[in-house]
């Protein structure tokens, strides 16, 4: 009889046991509330990767860090040390990525794991290496369309529900034409301004997906017949006055002494002038892009061969662009 009632405590104690460890390990979680599940890099280059991590939990969390698995774990170096996280509290992890010369351009997958000692939490991670700038940006960019185009017709269904998304199409307008601008600085070698544009970009793409989620029905208020009656009224006024107005010849005559001389040479200091801020802003850019590589070649980022072939090729566009300025 004794030995039965052993047995039933001790039945009890493990339940107990098991219903306590798993309250606890449902208090202790942990949440990634911030990170790049797509990254893009061209190859010979650094990033920094920034993963914010969240205790949603009720308890500490100890011993918190970051790691990326799966494949070529030279490419990353984790910069912040193992921390713990209060309940409701978070915590900001850095890795540095570097990229070498010799890997081959193409999509790789990842995995991203944030340990503790009392719980463990991991989400993919895609890392994109392009061969040169131009590559990733032009990337960047068609992506983006792709995401407005997706937007669009995602408006177009919620515009069937009788949802006011004029001004989600004006967003989603407006992005594209920056994408725009973005290409043709692209097509001039102003790699950075049409980073800016494409940011800018992205950033109405952002804009415009939260409105879309928050976009009133259509309003359709009632118009007094009266007023219906005083604008058509008005219509037939305008109407009538344009169509008995006298239309008098009216003729233009430029003086001679405006034709030639210096109105022609003003005309064209004009559009020399234009033409000239055109070249050197782009001027600027190459000798931004010359002190660049000049510091990573310095830290050892890129190669010797690597090197002299950006500068050389920058020093002749610049040579270039200055005599024709000269010529200009």
């Amino acid at each position: 009889m004794r030995n039965s009632h052993l047995i039933e405590l001790f039945t009890c104690l493990i339940l107990l046991l098991l219903v306590v460890n798993i309250s606890f390990a449902q208090t202790e979680k942990i949440e990634i509330l911030e990170f790049e599940r797509e990254v893009l890099i061209e190859k010979g280059w650094m990033k920094y990767l920034s993963v914010v991590v969240k205790n949603s939990g009720d308890e500490i969390l100890h011993n918190v860090s970051v790691s990326i698995t799966d494949g070529h774990p030279d490419w990353f170096e984790v910069q912040t040390n193992k921390t713990d996280i209060d309940p409701n509290e978070t915590a900001n992890f850095l890795i540095k990525t570097y990229i070498s010369f010799d890997t081959n351009i193409g999509s790789y997958s990842f995995t991203l794991l944030v340990e503790a000692d009392e719980a463990t939490k991991n989400e993919s991670l895609k890392i994109n290496v392009f061969t040169s700038r131009v590559e990733m940006t032009l990337y960047q960019i068609q992506g983006l369309r792709d995401d407005i185009k997706e937007l669009e017709d995602e408006a177009e269904e919620v515009e069937k529900t009788g949802k006011n998304v004029t001004g989600v199409i004006v967003l989603l307008n407006e992005a594209k034409s920056f994408l725009g601008i973005a290409e043709n600085y692209i097509n001039n070698n102003m790699i950075n301004d049409a980073v800016e544009k494409i940011i800018d970009a992205g950033d109405l793409l952002k804009e415009a997906e939260y409105e879309i989620t928050i976009v009133p029905p259509i309003k359709i208020s009632a118009f007094p017949l009266e007023w219906i009656l005083i604008i058509i009224l008005i219509i037939i006024i305008i109407a009538a006055g344009v169509f008995f107005r006298k239309k008098i010849p009216r003729r233009i005559t430029i003086r001679k002494e405006f034709q030639k001389g210096p109105a022609l040479a003003i005309k064209k200091l004009i559009l020399q002038g234009g033409e000239a801020e055109k070249i050197m802003g782009e001027i600027r850019n190459l000798r931004e892009w010359q002190s660049l590589i000049e510091e990573e070649y310095k830290q050892n980022l890129i190669s010797k061969e690597s090197y002299e072939e950006l500068r050389a090729k920058y020093e002749k566009r610049i040579l270039d662009l200055e005599n024709e300025l000269r010529k200009g």
